[in-house]
């Protein structure tokens, strides 16, 4: 395919795929002979303009883009040869029109000119060179170089699996969440001055208070002093933590650099994981559990790395943990 589109610059004429019948045409053909290949006209180039088709390894376009040079005359060449090389080049200022042209032309689109970066390199310069104004010619473009992969921590929970997002242990908090899942708690059972929200965070500093923790506990069993109503709280509480891990500035949740667009094997992120031992196993925020009379236990989920997922460089890339509850202390 290449080499068809090489022998197409410089002309009106273009082909951007090749049918199965066409590939088959080939294919069929023995060395020696000639086949008829039809091919396409192409239209609305200006006079004054050279298209430059962008092509990807595979031979597909990616896309195409008009240099429009002013005062240029339909037939001439973009460029001019040089004395003791065989290659074209061109014009200083011309060089550098159609160099930032197309580093626009190619923003976004996750491919450059060449793997060390986005710069025309003597034999596309060449190419582009030996162009006659009011025709097209073809340069190959390769995918960016450079992009690295987030890796998605998912914890499988009764046969259900769900992204962790991080979380950050401090002083502040000393590992116990902090997300406010317990609504519209009454005055009288909080000493607060207002109706609040409570917290894993906020229920272990009552619970440090007998006087206040008496007041809650007396609310609580009115409240939810049975079964049904206390496993519902019990759930609110668990469901926070368990979306959460614990963050260790020693994971490291980036996998890469490469070539944006490849891929890579699934045993490349467990290899990252299990080497890390702050990713290999991890742990949830620290939660509540209630009894009918309010009593508390606290608890924290375990994780422990299961299996990855492969993946392409430039994408996320999820892996799994299997989860294990450990109690702590009790009030």
């Amino acid at each position: 395919m290449n080499q068809i589109q090489g022998a197409l610059s410089g002309t009106t004429y273009g082909l951007d795929n090749l049918s199965t019948a066409q590939m088959a045409q080939i294919g069929q053909a023995t060395f020696g002979s000639s086949i008829n290949l039809p091919v396409n006209t192409v239209t609305n180039i200006a006079d004054n303009a050279l298209r430059i088709n962008f092509v990807k390894s595979d031979g597909t376009s990616l896309k195409t883009m008009d240099w429009a040079k002013s005062g240029a005359v339909k037939g001439n060449a973009a460029g001019s040869s040089v004395s003791g090389s065989s290659l074209w080049t061109l014009a200083s200022g011309d060089l550098t029109d159609v160099q930032n042209q197309i580093t626009t032309a190619l923003n976004g689109t996750g491919y450059q000119l060449q793997a060390s970066g986005n710069t025309l390199t003597a034999n596309q310069q060449d190419v582009i060179a030996r162009g006659t104004f009011g025709t097209q010619v073809y340069i190959s473009v390769v995918p960016t170089n450079n992009e690295t992969s987030t890796i998605v921590p998912n914890v499988t929970i009764n046969g259900v699996s769900n992204v962790l997002k991080a979380f950050n242990s401090d002083a502040t908090n000393n590992g116990y969440d902090t997300n406010a899942v317990l609504t519209n708690v009454p005055t009288t059972a909080t000493d607060a001055s207002t109706v609040t929200n409570l917290s894993a965070n906020d229920i272990l500093a009552i619970s440090k208070n007998s006087d206040k923790l008496t007041k809650f506990q007396t609310w609580f069993k009115t409240q939810y002093g049975d079964s049904t109503k206390v496993a519902a709280v019990n759930a609110l509480f668990a469901n926070s933590a368990l979306s959460q891990y614990i963050f260790d500035k020693a994971q490291d949740w980036d996998y890469g650099p490469g070539t944006n667009g490849t891929s890579f094997p699934a045993t490349a992120i467990a290899n990252q994981i299990t080497g890390n031992a702050a990713m290999k196993s991890m742990k949830s925020p620290i939660y509540p559990k209630f009894d009918t009379n309010g009593n508390i236990s606290w608890h924290q989920g375990n994780y422990v790395f299961n299996f990855a997922n492969s993946g392409n460089y430039g994408s996320n890339v999820n892996v799994y943990y299997n989860y294990t509850d450990t109690p702590l202390t009790t009030n």
